[in-house]
């Protein structure tokens, strides 16, 4: 794709070169993303684990969607977590 637009732009070489390089800096900001919000994820599930929550591959699932969303972040689902702790009377599990 890149390699047609740089011909089709008529860019030449160098053009083909920055493409491939956009190409590289995209894949990687992607993999830190990602990794990031697995990261994420997994200490949010530790946290719940040691609260006493079930339901643990869900709290991952959501974490890992919240932690793709810019400002939201991770950090909703123990917030969220906490919240209900605090109504169900488990003081314990809230902190």
């Amino acid at each position: 794709l890149w390699a047609n637009m740089s011909r089709a732009l008529r860019l030449g070489e160098k053009g083909r070169e920055h493409f491939h390089r956009f190409e590289k800096i995209c894949s990687l900001a992607l993999g830190s993303i990602l990794l990031t919000a697995l990261m994420q994820s997994v200490l949010v599930v530790i946290g719940a684990a040691f609260a006493g929550f079930s339901g643990l591959v869900m709290i991952f699932a959501l974490s890992f969607v919240f932690a793709l969303i810019p400002v939201l972040g991770a950090g909703l689902v123990p917030v969220l977590l906490t919240i209900i702790s605090f109504v169900q009377g488990d003081t314990v599990g809230g902190i």
